[in-house]
């Protein structure tokens, strides 16, 4: 089938016909950024698309299909190499014109997002909070942490999310999902930890990220086990 591209939008031509319902899909790619301290910065991508597709004479989406499709790490620890490494991944083919930025704004990234405002990089900046809840504070975003992580699992556990099979660091991926756990303090709060010995499972955070910002129009997936996820 031929299509037109509009941006991250997809249109399926119905020709002439006035009487065919022309429904819009979307190809789009959402990036996370997990910002690094003292360690590298982890970025992560989510390829997101629904194509319309004929259903005998009847326009409708196909199953949307969403996807890690890139993972990776940017030594250099200086912000503004980063959003320019940043920048250059919006600027890649198929991704130009057809993303969205997400980044962990907490503590230190509050400084981040401020070099991303300034060099005119459109992102979200979302702060990881305590507690169970969604906020908007001026300009950022608080999620709760445990919000992140378990519609990231639901994701899984439903299949609305995969690994693209040649990802180069598919496996170390799995390995950063695999390991969270939950703990709960004295208060009764659940505390989600994840990573192991010189890493805080930063690709997952990104990962998280990606997905949170591909859910804002269309809700969450809802909590899940975090066990046997794949």
């Amino acid at each position: 089938m031929t299509y037109l591209y509009r941006g991250d939008s997809v249109i399926l031509p119905t020709g002439n016909d006035p009487a065919v319902h022309r429904v819009t899909g979307h190809h789009r790619f959402h990036i996370g950024l997990d910002l690094g301290q003292n360690d590298p910065t982890a970025v992560a991508i989510i390829e997101d698309r629904q194509y319309p597709i004929w259903e005998g004479t009847k326009q409708t989406l196909e199953k949307r299909q969403r996807s890690i499709v890139y993972a990776d790490r940017i030594t250099d620890t200086r912000y503004g190499e980063i959003a320019r490494h940043a920048a250059a991944l919006t600027q890649r083919s198929p991704i130009d014109g057809r993303w969205t930025l997400t980044v962990d704004a907490t503590g230190v990234g509050r400084a981040f997002v401020d070099v991303l405002a300034d060099m005119r990089i459109e992102h979200m900046p979302v702060q990881m909070v305590g507690g169970s809840t969604v906020t908007s504070s001026g300009r950022f975003t608080n999620v709760a942490k445990n919000i992140l992580i378990t519609s990231l699992a639901g994701a899984f556990e439903t299949q609305q999310l995969t690994i693209a099979a040649d990802l180069p660091l598919r496996n170390e991926l799995l390995a950063e999902l695999e390991s969270f756990s939950v703990k709960f303090t004295a208060a009764g709060n659940q505390v989600f930890e994840g990573g192991g010995a010189g890493h805080h499972a930063d690709m997952a955070i990104a990962t998280a990220l990606a997905w949170f910002r591909s859910e804002q129009s269309y809700g969450f997936v809802g909590e899940g086990q975090l066990e046997n996820w794949f």
